[in-house]
C-alpha cells in the first residue's frame, strides 16, 4: 500500500481514538446466542439469500452449499432445510449437485434461477427451463473457476480466474467484458477474484490478485465499459491483492486486501480510505449489513479462518473489529433489521445461526459468574496511529520502536477491552 502526499496527524486525535476503543472494541469468542442449524461436521462453502420457488409457504430461504452433498435450502421460518433442487420437482435421485467445491451462490430474479460459482466453471438451475429443474454446466463459460457472481438490473456478471462475463437475461448467452475494445484480461501473475455490483446505478466492480499485486477494475451499468483509474494524489492506493468486494447502499464501496480493509466512497475514482486499526487476517468473504439504510447503520461482517468479525460505525465513528464467533468462517448472511440481526454462518462444521435473544441470555448469566485469576491477567497490543499493529505481548511490552505517539489496548484473555490510552515514546 503507498500514500501519495503525507496526512496531518495530530497527538490530540489520539485521545478520541483511544476513547473510541474502549467503547468499540472488544471480544464475545464463545457461542453465545450461536446455535448450530444444520450440516453438523460438514463444510458449508457458500451462502445466499432468496425465494425457494419449489416451496409453496414460506419460500424465503437461504441457500447453501455444502461440500460433496450438494445445495441444500433453509427456511426462514422453521429451519426446514431441503434439497436444491428437490428430487419431485428435479427427478434427480439426490446425486445432482454442482461439480466441484462451490466458491459463490446467486438467487436471481426473485428464485427464477440459481447460479453456483465452483472449480469447474457455472452451474445453474433455471425454473423456467423446458426440461426439469437441475443443475447444469453453462456451455459458454470455460470450465475454469468461477470465484464470485454479480448482478443488477440489467446485466449478470461472473468473474473466472481469465475473464470478466455479462449476459444481459439468465437465457442469453454470455460474453468476455472488454476494455478499450479488447478483451479484459489480468496481467501477469495475476486473476480475477471477485466481483459486486454498485447500487444507485453505479455499475459493476472487479478485483484482482496475485503475485503481481491487485488492482480494481470499475464497469458501467451494462458491464460494457471496464476502466482502471490511477490513484488520485493524496488518497491511499490499492496495490495488493484484492480478495473480495462488496458495496452498501450508499455508495460506499469495500476492499478487502492483503493489507486489510479499505473503503472508497466515490465511484470510479481510484480514491481509498483506511480502517484504523486494520482486521490483520486473511478475509475469506466480506458482506455489508443495512442495505435499505444509510450508511452511518450499516454493518460490515468478516468471515475469516479465525471466526467472524464485526464493524459497526453506530457505535463510533472510529469502530473496531469485534470478534462475534470462533469458528472458520467461509461465508455469511445477514437477515431482519439492524437491532436484532438474524446471522447465518457457513462454517467448517455446518451452518450456526445467531439467535439475538439467546444472546442477551448468555451474555446476562456470563456477567454473573466471576471470572478467575487466570483470566484476569492483560494483554497488551500496540498499534501505531495509522492502524498497524506493531506487537502483542503479556503485561510487559518488549519491542523496540522509533520516537513517536502509540495506541495501547489491555484486554484479558477472553479478549475483552480492560484499558486504552496513547503511549508517546
Amino acid at each position: 500500500m503507498r500514500h501519495d502526499g503525507k496526512k496531518a496527524l495530530f497527538v490530540e486525535h489520539v485521545q478520541f481514538i483511544c476513547i473510541a476503543m474502549l467503547i468499540a472494541l472488544g471480544s464475545r469468542p464463545a457461542h453465545g446466542g450461536w446455535v448450530q442449524t444444520a450440516f453438523a461436521g460438514r463444510e458449508v462453502s457458500a451462502l445466499s439469500e432468496g425465494q425457494n420457488l419449489m416451496v409453496s409457504s414460506s419460500p424465503q430461504a437461504i441457500f447453501a452449499a455444502v461440500a460433496d452433498s450438494g445445495v441444500f435450502t433453509i427456511s426462514l421460518v422453521g429451519d426446514m432445510v431441503r434439497r436444491y433442487p428437490e428430487a419431485a420437482y428435479s427427478g434427480s435421485d439426490g446425486a445432482d449437485h454442482p461439480a466441484g467445491k462451490v466458491h459463490s451462490l446467486e438467487v436471481i430474479d426473485d428464485g427464477v434461477a440459481v447460479f453456483a460459482g465452483t472449480d469447474s466453471g457455472l452451474y445453474t438451475v433455471n425454473m423456467i427451463s423446458a426440461a426439469m429443474p437441475a443443475w447444469r454446466p453453462h456451455p459458454m463459460i470455460p470450465a475454469e473457476a468461477v470465484f464470485d457472481i454479480a448482478y443488477s438490473d440489467s446485466v449478470y456478471c461472473i468473474a473466472i480466474k481469465t475473464r470478466l462475463y455479462k449476459s444481459k437475461n439468465i437465457f442469453g448467452g454470455w460474453s468476455p467484458c472488454s476494455l478499450s475494445g479488447e478483451i479484459l484480461i489480468p496481467g501477469d501473475g495475476q486473476e480475477f477474484s471477485s466481483i459486486t455490483s454498485w447500487p444507485m446505478g453505479n455499475g459493476f466492480a472487479a478485483g484482482l490478485k496475485g503475485s503481481a499485486g491487485g488492482a480494481v477494475y470499475f464497469g458501467d451499468q451494462k458491464a460494457a465499459v471496464w476502466s482502471n483509474i490511477s490513484c488520485i494524489a493524496g488518497c491511499t492506493c490499492i496495490d495488493n491483492a484484492v480478495r473480495s468486494l462488496v458495496a452498501d447502499s450508499s455508495g460506499r464501496l469495500y476492499a478487502n486486501t492483503s493489507e486489510g480493509v479499505f473503503y472508497g466512497d466515490d465511484f470510479d475514482t481510484g480514491c481509498w480510505h483506511d480502517f484504523v486499526p486494520q482486521l490483520e487476517l486473511p478475509i475469506n468473504e466480506l458482506k455489508a449489513s443495512g442495505g435499505k439504510t444509510s450508511f452511518p447503520s450499516t454493518d460490515l461482517y468478516a468471515a475469516t479462518d479465525s471466526g467472524l468479525y464485526k464493524w459497526s460505525q453506530r457505535a463510533s465513528s472510529f469502530s473496531l473489529w469485534e470478534k462475534i464467533f470462533d469458528k472458520k468462517t467461509f461465508s455469511v448472511v445477514i437477515t431482519g433489521d439492524l437491532q436484532q440481526p438474524r446471522i447465518y454462518a457457513a462454517t467448517d462444521d455446518g451452518l450456526w445461526t445467531y439467535d439475538y435473544a439467546m444472546a442477551i441470555d448468555h451474555d446476562q448469566k456470563r456477567a454473573a459468574v466471576r471470572p478467575d485469576a487466570a483470566s484476569l491477567r492483560t494483554i497488551t497490543t500496540l498499534y501505531t496511529i495509522d492502524g498497524k499493529r506493531i506487537s502483542s505481548h503479556g503485561r510487559h511490552l518488549h519491542v523496540r520502536k522509533p520516537m513517536g505517539v502509540y495506541i495501547r489496548v489491555d484486554h484479558d484473555r477472553s479478549g475483552a477491552v480492560v484499558g486504552a490510552g496513547r503511549l508517546v515514546q
